[in-house]
């Protein structure tokens, strides 16, 4: 259905339709009642929203329509639209398309709506859920912090105030900035450092995982680890995103394959609270015939865990690129999209990762299915993504988070340079960055070049081709006595000492220098540059323009560097 009120739009837009989906009966009315009539007689599977009065009309409008069709897929049209409306709208579970529509983007946008109809009109998947006794309601402080980054004031320490609001979140968060992915030396206590270090994207990401775990801590059962989970789940996220960034270089793509991986086994945590008996035994009953767990589910409950997964995060209103991912990530391979998406980074990444999970426990005798679409033209690269999945180095096509002038980078990838400030004084990136894959001349070489080179100095030496100076002019003294040694000195008659004792006499006295004050160890970890209102991060503790570390005070703050003052010394800290 499409639900459009301006006479003038009307016409343009059926026409797209008709050229962009040209299998699909599209309805077309002219006002809200006559759509809201026709939804009471007919199950639409799909509505799009595109209303004269704007884009806040136009998500009221469609929660109406979620009341009579709530397993409808909801699309609001909106050439702009401001960041209240889009909370709104994410709350609400609808879906933001931006005008002007172009057929690429409408069938893109029906593929999603399909996805989404195979979880939400699935009988199995349906007779599942209404069987679940528990089904945990939408994270809030997933919705506190998504109103705050979609805010004009947002901030590393706004988003890490409310962070720390929840202990254990909090906790949790700082544990993830802590671990060996980020490498860094200094450990991070201070959760407004934490979000400065990780990026308020792939913050948003975690805290939505941590708080969907949080969801079903009662699951305590002796075969079931939540921690295991949870640890699985970082892992399969982290080597989506960087597969997503190597194979699509779209930042979008690698966000949602980021946060799909977060989430993406969240149903076997709703089954493991709501079926525990039956869940261990199918859990058994794979290992006993060596199947994939996701196979006896689907046997056992009739759906299984990525389809209840993805059933649970579409209740909860997330974007359809991340439900789609999760849904499909137990997919044959040949089923994947032949259009690389989140869907197809996280599928490749979790099946590396249970390939690598067989390898280490040295089970031979299960095949790992990677059997994908040709047009994706993965076969040649399977050895390079394994390589991502062990984290053995980084990918060249690997590229850092940028969030509100956050960049997170490793240091292999990272060659910086300072950005020059626009003549507005509004935020820069910190960084220009230039990404190399070039590598470093190996110790054998090095040393090679040097024993060469003085070889060839000691054969000069050795025949007289080149001689120390001051031996030469010895020499030249010698060869020449009674002729004095030039000076341009205009305070008299020489003296008649010997030259070493006239240096001695001539020489003035010097007083020791003073002692310069002792600077601690200090490591520039992130900066979140803003002018005066900078952002730090030294030593794992987040700091700003005028705060004390350590006995020293920062006076100064640039793109890539941070000035420190110490009794009246300055010195210049690089970001490492």
């Amino acid at each position: 259905m499409l639900v459009v009120d301006d006479a003038a739009e009307v016409q343009a837009l059926a026409a797209l339709f008709s050229f962009a989906a040209p299998e699909r009966t599209v309805k077309t009315v002219s006002s809200e009642k006559e759509a809201l009539a026709a939804l009471e007689k007919d199950d639409f599977e799909v509505v799009f929203s595109d209303l004269k009065a704007g884009a806040l009309a136009g998500t009221q409008f469609l929660h109406e329509v979620w009341k009579v069709r709530p397993k409808a897929v909801r699309f609001l049209l909106s050439s702009s639209i401001d960041s209240d409306v889009m909370v709104t709208c994410v709350l609400g579970a609808h879906h933001y398309l931006p005008k002007p529509l172009d057929p690429t983007a409408l069938q893109a946008a029906l593929q999603r709506a399909d996805s989404m109809n195979r979880i939400l009109r699935n009988e199995r998947i349906q007779s599942l859920v209404s069987r679940m006794r528990t089904l945990p309601s939408r994270p809030s402080l997933y919705i506190e912090l998504m109103r705050e980054l979609r805010s004009s004031n947002a901030s590393a320490n706004t988003v890490g105030d409310l962070v720390a609001k929840d202990l254990a979140i909090s906790a949790r968060l700082i544990q993830v900035v802590n671990s060996a992915y980020y490498g860094l030396q200094q450990q991070v206590s201070d959760p407004a450092a934490a979000v400065l270090l990780l990026g308020l994207e792939t913050t948003s990401s975690l805290v939505l995982s941590i708080e969907a775990f949080a969801r079903f801590d009662k699951v305590k059962p002796l075969y079931f680890s939540m921690d295991q989970v949870w640890k699985h789940c970082q892992s399969v996220a982290q080597s989506a995103k960087r597969i997503a960034e190597l194979l699509s270089n779209d930042l979008e793509v690698a966000r949602n394959a980021y946060t799909a991986g977060l989430l993406h086994d969240i149903g076997k945590l709703a089954l493991a609270l709501n079926f525990e008996e039956q869940y261990q035994g199918a859990l058994k009953l794979a290992e006993k015939q060596k199947l994939l767990p996701s196979e006896v589910e689907s046997q056992v409950f009739g759906a299984n865990h990525a389809e209840a997964g993805a059933y649970l995060l579409s209740q909860w209103g997330l974007p359809l690129p991340i439900v789609e991912a999760v849904a499909d990530h137990h997919l044959p391979a040949k089923e994947v999209n032949k259009v690389f998406s989140a869907a197809t980074a996280l599928h490749i990444a979790e099946r590396l990762e249970y390939a690598e999970h067989l390898a280490r426990n040295n089970i031979k005798d299960v095949a790992v299915d990677l059997d994908y679409p040709a047009e994706l033209q993965l076969s040649g690269r399977m050895d390079e993504l394994r390589r991502i999945v062990r984290g053995e180095e980084d990918s060249e096509g690997a590229r850092p988070e940028s969030s509100e002038g956050t960049m997170i980078f490793t240091r292999s990838q990272l060659k910086s340079n300072p950005v020059a400030l626009p003549a507005s004084g509004d935020p820069t990136p910190m960084l220009a960055a230039v990404f190399t894959d070039k590598k470093k001349p190996s110790h054998k070489l090095v040393l090679a070049v040097i024993g060469s080179v003085a070889v060839l100095l000691a054969i000069a030496v050795a025949f007289g081709l080149i001689a120390p100076r001051k031996k030469v002019d010895q020499v030249a003294r010698a060869e020449k006595p009674g002729i004095p040694e030039h000076r341009n000195d205009s305070r008299g008659p020489r003296s008649n000492l010997p030259a070493e004792t006239s240096r001695k006499i001539e020489a003035p006295v010097q007083k020791a220098p003073e002692p310069e004050p002792e600077f601690p160890e200090l490591k520039v970890q992130a900066i979140m540059y803003n002018g005066a209102k900078s952002s730090l991060v030294i030593n794992g503790r987040s700091c700003h323009l005028g705060d004390e570390i350590e006995g020293v005070r920062i006076v100064g703050v640039l793109q890539d560097e941070v000035t420190v003052e110490r009794s009246g010394l300055q010195r210049k800290l690089k970001l490492r």
